[in-house]
């Protein structure tokens, strides 16, 4: 079943394309890093930072990590699973087309956790790549890692809510 499932761009000026799991039990999104070698990893779409003009590897804090200097990690628990991440500062788009263009009315530039490590469990045999928290701000590192708080505070909707839509199979209609 792939319910909950959408996909998301991170990236300029193209977005890398990466199928998330709409998440409200986390604030962060997280992708897998390009750097990443487990096997969880492997077998899904992961983020080539360097592919992106606007792409600033930072520290938890949202400082630019140095030239040189090692970033920092962060090690977080999903269910029975668990990933280590390092951070980038980046666009991240709603409502990707085919093409991988998107309006950029749906992008929002925000801290996005790669992750270096994914466990084996529960992660590999997931049918997506990353997960797009939804979680109020509380649940992430700092506000400018919550999406959802991110984009209540941007002036672009008019209330700080959402909705699901809900079909049965991959296909509106």
């Amino acid at each position: 079943r792939s319910s909950g499932l959408g996909i998301v761009g991170v990236g300029h000026p193209v977005p890398q394309r990466f199928r998330v799991v709409f998440d409200t039990g986390s604030g962060h999104v997280v992708v897998p890093a390009a750097t990443c070698e487990s096997d969880a990893c492997l077998v899904h779409r992961r983020f080539n930072m360097s592919a992106s003009e606007t792409a600033v590897p930072i520290n938890a804090d949202g400082t630019p990590v140095p030239d040189g200097e090692l970033c920092d990690q962060v090690d977080i628990g999903f269910g029975t699973g668990q990933i280590t991440g390092e951070f980038v500062r980046d666009k991240v788009c709603l409502g990707i087309n085919g093409d991988n263009s998107s309006q950029e009315n749906t992008c929002l530039e925000m801290n996005v956790v790669m992750a270096v490590k994914m466990s084996t469990q529960p992660f590999k045999s997931f049918n997506f790549d990353g997960i797009m928290g939804l979680g109020l701000s509380s649940l992430a590192l700092s506000d400018d890692f919550s999406f959802f708080d991110l984009v209540s505070k941007s002036g672009r909707v008019r209330s700080a809510h959402f909705g699901v839509f809900l079909t049965e199979g991959d296909v509106e209609g």
